[in-house]
């Protein structure tokens, strides 16, 4: 550990100078909570920790790095993991929009007309095991918004790779727990996947967007302007992504991670807590300048899809003479059709986790442009798939729980129900008065299609919500402990611990809820008698075998029974004694 005092050494192993690290281990010993251990000391665990992210490495590779076994190498990232998410209110704080950002006040392109601007947000994929989302390989969506200092003010990480932009924007704004603040008369900047909104400003569709298109032309219109502007201020959270990713490669990776899906989750709010505290203490402007290479030096195709298919839409409809030629209008005929094509390609395997693929895709443009005998194109194809789904989902999320009363008929293709069930849903639910006279045509095989898989955000937490949900358990788990303890009456009163308290958070394992009954509480009375004759001096280990044997069919109470007999008293000792 001497090595971390040389700058270099330091760096390379925890991509920290030594006083950065140096002041972050003393953070987690005083507000994380992080204590060290009987053979590793809490600068070695940090170090661990930070190795691993910072070089996504493996335990094995760890194992031999440090000399230890993976399971102390896996004990000691799970709790300076749990202890960095512990600094979250220190590092993720959502502005409250009293004040004007430097970076826009500073600046008359910006000022006086983004001064109610508090920041930007965007979402990004991180691979995990289980999701299978956009990126051909299974992901999560983390949606995050940033000041324009790169530092993260709200990350809300979990959400299926399957979710829209927009749901998970959805999810943020209606959380119980911490939810994404908008100030009144304040708003992020937002690309165009999400909502024009109160709070949310998107850039004008149809018009160019990224910076490397106004390289060569300059504005020629006020949208061309806005949107200019817009993309040079929302441009910090493309490159604050690029830097968390360069920096932490265990979230940036491609390659499956070791972690299962709720670890790497936290992993992804760990990494955005350093982030934060890195860029007040070490931002490695080098790893700044690369990302921002990077990015110039990007084409808008690899970066962002919608916007560029808005603008090439909308130049082929100035061509063809107007957008009306080339629309699609879908009959019920049509939607038949075009739902039996997607069930073939389900049925063949070609809907993998919910997304179809490339190869499924091009089946069903051949397949509709023979049936339907229209041209047919992808980009028409996800669209109309876009919209049945969203009919789909709007009718599912609302009965896939099953209403009280409700049933499906497939002779009406509607959900119905009794007046008086129907009249009381509505009263309670506004919403179900839309399905009272909306069919839903070929809904088992939507089912089959959109019903399984669906993104459903049951993982998304952000890191305050975390801390809250560990508290809670650990003191429902104190009160069981206590509540036993008080009706085995097995702790002397007088007798204070001489072991210090362990705060709640530090509680690595979770206790047994249960209770005592009569029958428990007999042979805990029996016990205590059979102790007693046994300080004593009394001959009775075979009593105490039996006893003791129907003590532990029950498999609660092994320890407390052992410490009524004192130190040396130990299961083994009573049965050599009553061998003998």
């Amino acid at each position: 550990m001497n090595e971390l005092r040389i700058n270099e050494k330091c760096r390379n192993i925890t991509h920290m100078e030594p006083k950065a690290f140096q002041i972050f281990c003393e953070m987690l010993i005083r507000d994380g909570g992080l204590r060290p251990t009987k053979r590793a000391n809490v600068e070695e665990q940090v170090a661990k920790f930070l190795h691993i992210i910072s070089h996504n490495v493996r335990n094995r590779t760890m194992s031999f790095f440090f000399c230890r076994s993976g399971k102390t190498i896996s004990r000691h990232f799970r709790s300076v993991l749990k202890a960095v998410i512990l600094l979250e209110g220190q590092f993720l704080k959502q502005p409250s929009g009293l004040d004007v950002p430097l970076e826009i006040l500073n600046n008359d392109r910006f000022h006086p007309y983004f001064k109610n601007c508090i920041g930007t947000i965007d979402g990004t994929h991180v691979r995990v095991k289980v999701y299978h989302g956009r990126k051909n390989y299974p992901t999560v969506n983390v949606l995050a918004a940033c000041s324009f200092d790169m530092k993260f003010t709200y990350v809300l990480p979990g959400w299926e790779g399957t979710a829209s932009d927009s749901s998970v924007m959805t999810s943020a704004l209606k959380r119980k727990g911490d939810k994404l603040i908008l100030p009144e008369g304040k708003f992020y900047l937002a690309d165009v996947e999400y909502p024009l909104k109160a709070g949310l400003i998107t850039p004008y569709r149809g018009v160019r967007y990224h910076l490397k298109e106004y390289i060569s032309r300059r504005p020629e219109n006020p949208r061309e302007l806005f949107n200019l502007r817009h993309a040079s201020l929302r441009n910090v959270i493309k490159r604050i992504f690029g830097v968390l990713k360069k920096r932490f490669p265990i979230i940036g990776s491609r390659t499956e991670p070791t972690y299962d899906v709720t670890t790497q989750i936290d992993i992804i709010l760990a990494c955005c807590i350093i982030h934060n505290y890195l860029m007040g203490m070490d931002p490695n402007e080098r790893l700044i300048n690369e990302v921002d290479r990077e990015l110039l030096n990007e084409t808008p195709n690899e970066k962002r899809g919608p916007m560029e298919r808005n603008i090439r839409m909308s130049n082929q409809s100035n061509i063809s003479g107007g957008s009306k030629r080339d629309r699609c209008v879908w009959t019920a005929q049509m939607n038949d059709i075009f739902v039996d094509a997607l069930h073939n390609q389900f049925v063949k395997g070609n809907m993998i986790e919910g997304t179809f693929t490339t190869k499924a895709y091009s089946e069903i443009v051949h397949e509709l442009t023979e049936r339907l005998g229209i041209d047919i194109n992808k980009d028409k194809v996800k669209n109309r798939l876009k919209t049945i789904k969203k009919t789909f989902h709007e009718c599912f999320d609302l009965f896939k729980t099953g209403l009280s009363g409700f049933a499906w008929s497939e002779a009406t293709k509607m959900w119905y129900a009794e007046p008086e069930v129907l009249a009381s849903s509505i009263e309670l639910n506004p919403a179900v008065e839309k399905w009272k006279t909306t069919p839903i045509f070929n809904y088992n095989k939507l089912l089959d299609l959109f019903g399984k898989d669906r993104a459903i955000g049951s993982n998304a937490a952000t890191a305050e919500e975390m801390i809250n949900d560990w508290n809670e358990v650990s003191l429902d788990n104190t009160f069981f402990m206590d509540h036993e303890f008080e009706n085995m009456n097995m702790m002397s009163p007088e007798t204070p611990s001489s072991e210090p308290p362990i705060p709640l958070l530090q509680k690595e394992k979770r206790r047994r809820n249960y209770s005592t009954g009569d029958g428990d509480n007999e042979i805990i009375e029996m016990v205590r008698g059979v102790a007693e004759a046994l300080k004593e001096g009394n001959d009775l280990h075979k009593t105490f075998n039996n006893i003791y044997e129907k003590c532990n069919q029950k498999g609660k109470y092994e320890e407390e029974i052992f410490k009524m007999f004192g130190k040396n008293w130990t299961r083994g000792a009573c049965n050599d004694r009553s061998s003998s």
